[in-house]
């Protein structure tokens, strides 16, 4: 059966060795990212749990779960004529300010990205341009 506990900063020297090790992480993480520690007013991150995953040979390994929102937009119907421009347009700036705002209050509710999905290629470099960028090797599951 599987242990479950916090790592500790005792942690970290074997975590170091570890990411030290291992090519995917050795220069993008670091052995702090998987130990909740205090900012120096004693406050933990928000939005961060790190669990060492123990069985009876001690440890597996150790993840950190970032809290992450998903976007969904919902647009209204395609419109065809003079008024389709003026609608994009609108649309636009609506995204943009959105996104904007809601980029700084979920970062101080704790999160840590905004994920969204498209086929609209158009949608897409628009969002590129508000700072999103294409994954590679991301994967979801619906929980």
């Amino acid at each position: 059966m599987l242990k479950y506990v916090h790592p500790t900063a005792d942690d970290i020297p074997k975590i170091a060795e570890w990411i030290a090790a291992d090519p995917a992480h050795k220069d993008v993480m670091k052995a702090e990212d998987f130990v909740l520690l205090s900012d120096k007013d004693g406050v933990l991150p928000k939005g961060v749990q790190c669990v060492e995953v123990q069985d009876d040979k001690g440890t597996v390994f150790y993840l950190r779960f970032r809290n992450a929102v998903i976007v969904e937009t919902q647009f209204p119907p395609d419109k065809t004529g003079f008024g389709y421009l003026r609608e994009r347009v609108r649309i636009a700036k609506a995204l943009k300010e959105a996104f904007a705002f809601f980029s700084v209050s979920t970062k101080n509710l704790g999160y840590h990205a905004m994920f969204f999905n498209s086929v609209s290629e158009s949608l897409i470099q628009f969002f590129e341009k508000l700072g999103f960028s294409r994954l590679k090797d991301h994967f979801k599951a619906d929980l």
